[in-house]
């Protein structure tokens, strides 16, 4: 029997934008691109943009994609098993109750 154990892939977060022939703007500043901020729980801050026609009648493009990550756990409620952030702390623990030979 084999005690309770997790397995996860998590996903991460991207963020990527291009474009020609637009102006941008995040709300407060022109020509602002958007972007990644600061990580809480594994899941960073989102700044979105919006892009208008930079000349009328003139051709366009814009993409923007944007993957929020999957939040890391910070709390187990019963019966659930712990997340992967303590997969090392409990590593460096049974690596040193046991040796390994590699043949």
């Amino acid at each position: 029997m084999s005690a309770a154990a997790t397995a996860a892939d998590r996903i991460g977060n991207s963020y990527s934008v291009s474009g020609t022939g637009v102006n941008t703007t995040d709300g407060t500043t022109a020509g602002s691109v958007g972007g990644l901020g600061a990580a809480t729980n594994g899941v960073n801050a989102y700044t979105p943009i919006t892009a208008s026609q930079l000349t009328d009648g003139e051709s366009f493009s814009y993409t923007v994609s944007h993957t929020t990550g999957d939040t890391i756990s910070t709390s187990l409620t019963t019966g659930e098993v712990s997340a992967f952030w303590r997969f090392n702390q409990y590593f460096r623990w049974y690596s040193n109750k046991f040796s390994w030979n590699s043949r």
